[in-house]
């Protein structure tokens, strides 16, 4: 009995030890999406910490745009905003996620008033989980 409980402990061990080492073979992705980009095709040979995929998030999708400064203050974090594109039938709401404390495209040197409308704020809207807009698409977002 003793040969056979410890036979028995051997190949649990040994089961235990193959697992774990298949499961160090398989990598699996930290989080669910699609894949956007494969860097490595079947076969290559991947270094330790190199990419193999782009994975774009289920929630990951985001409109990023430039807010005029004079509209700046009708802008707010979870502000709900309109978004269309070209071919598409359905407006998509979005919700603002971002709102930069820095202007962009100042002007070179005096912001006078004439040269104020010239600034503008980048703004992100997380687009909901979805929808038919693709990444990479210009859209028209209102609000």
């Amino acid at each position: 009995r003793e040969a056979a409980a410890a036979a028995t402990d051997t190949a649990e061990a040994s089961l235990a030890r193959a697992e774990f080492r298949l499961g160090e073979r398989n990598v699996t992705a930290r989080v669910s999406g699609r894949v956007e980009e494969r860097f490595l095709q079947a076969g290559e040979f991947a270094p330790a910490g190199q990419a193999v995929l782009s994975i774009l998030p289920a929630d990951g999708l985001r409109a990023r745009f430039f807010v005029r400064q004079d509209e700046l203050p009708q802008m707010t974090l979870g502000k709900t905003v309109r978004i269309t594109a070209d071919g598409m039938t359905t407006v998509i709401s979005a919700s603002v996620i971002y709102i930069s404390q820095d202007a962009e495209f100042t002007p070179p040197v005096i912001y006078s008033k004439e040269s104020r409308e010239k600034l503008v704020f980048l703004v992100e809207a997380s687009i909901p989980p979805g929808t038919d807009i693709r990444p990479g698409l210009p859209v028209e977002v209102s609000w």
